[in-house]
């Protein structure tokens, strides 16, 4: 037998489970790459580099790249509204207006006077009204008062009247 020590009970009482799981913790530790501590140098370093390469992508239409990169930025800084600001702008350009609603809200809980974010948030969120009333309308579901309803109140969004 190879541990005979262990079998005689050499740690007794329960060490033995001790031991291995601090042994494993320990080797975990040592092996789980860390990230920079948000707000220090490193992190605004690996979130200015994510960022360029955000655009960088951008720039050459591999939008999922770019999308990837800000995903890293994200994880580097959670607090920092730019990766999603900058989401929300290519979900919207890519007329993917729910996915520009939820990145320009995230932005929003991050600084709730972005003027953009909001923007992208209220013009998304039109555009969302506008394609469910087309909807229903080509499906003919709705009818009466409530479509005529809903019609006037995108209208009255749209102008800008209350």
């Amino acid at each position: 037998m190879l541990y005979p020590h262990v079998r005689r009970g050499l740690f007794g009482h329960g060490l033995n489970a001790t031991l291995l799981s601090v042994v494993c913790a320990l080797s975990a530790c040592s092996t789980a790459p860390k990230q920079p501590e948000a707000g220090s140098a490193a992190a605004v370093e690996k979130m200015t580099e994510s960022l360029n390469a955000a655009d960088k992508a951008q720039k050459l239409g591999k939008t999922e790249d770019a999308l990837a990169e800000l995903d890293t930025a994200i994880k580097v800084d959670p607090g920092s509204k730019q990766p999603w600001l900058r989401k929300a702008q290519i979900y919207f350009d890519a007329r993917q207006y729910g996915q520009a609603i939820t990145a320009a809200q995230e932005t929003l809980q991050r600084d709730t006077t972005d003027l953009t974010a909001k923007s992208i948030l209220a013009v998304s969120g039109l555009r969302v009204s506008a394609q469910a009333l087309e909807q229903l309308r080509k499906a003919n579901e709705v009818n009466g008062s409530a479509r005529t309803e809903a019609e006037r109140s995108l209208s009255i969004c749209s102008s800008g009247q209350q």
